[in-house]
C-alpha cells in the first residue's frame, strides 16, 4: 500500500472519560480535506435515531504517528446512507485523499481499516466499485 494512502487513513475511537475507560466505538476514517475525516455514521453515534445520536465520550482518530481529537460536523451527516464528517481542531499535516467519480464500469480500490476482526493491528481491505 502506498505511504501517501496508509497516512490518510486512520482509526476511530469515542472513548468515555477516565483514563481507564475502554473505547465505546472504533472504526476507520479517512482524511478528505486538512481538517476533516469521513466515516461512517454508525462508528460514532447511533444512526437510527432521527436525528443521530452522537455516543457519550471523546472521539479520537489514530493516525499513523499522529493523534487527534474530533468533532461531529454539524449537518453533515446521513444516516441512511451510514456517513459522517469528523473536524478536527487544526488542519493535520498529512495530504488527504482524493476524491473522485470512476469513469470506469468498473474500479477497483484498496483501503486499509481497522475492523472487529482485526481491530488492534487493522488490515488491508480491497474490492470494486460498479458505475452504474
Amino acid at each position: 500500500m502506498k505511504r501517501q494512502l496508509r497516512d490518510a487513513i486512520c482509526r476511530i475511537n469515542v472513548k468515555p472519560a477516565g483514563a481507564d475507560a475502554k473505547s465505546l466505538s472504533r472504526g476507520t476514517g479517512f482524511l478528505v480535506a486538512p481538517d476533516l475525516v469521513l466515516t461512517a455514521l454508525h462508528v460514532v453515534a447511533d444512526r437510527k435515531s432521527d436525528p443521530p445520536t452522537p455516543y457519550p465520550g471523546a472521539i479520537q482518530h489514530d493516525f499513523p504517528g499522529r493523534k487527534s481529537a474530533a468533532v461531529i460536523e454539524a449537518n453533515c451527516w446521513d444516516g441512511k446512507d451510514d456517513w459522517v464528517l469528523l473536524r478536527c481542531p487544526a488542519p493535520l499535516p498529512i495530504a488527504p485523499l482524493a476524491l473522485s467519480t470512476p469513469q470506469e464500469a468498473v474500479a477497483d480500490w484498496l483501503t486499509f481499516g481497522f475492523p472487529d476482526a482485526n481491530p488492534r493491528d487493522g488490515m488491508v481491505q480491497t474490492g470494486s466499485v460498479e458505475n452504474f
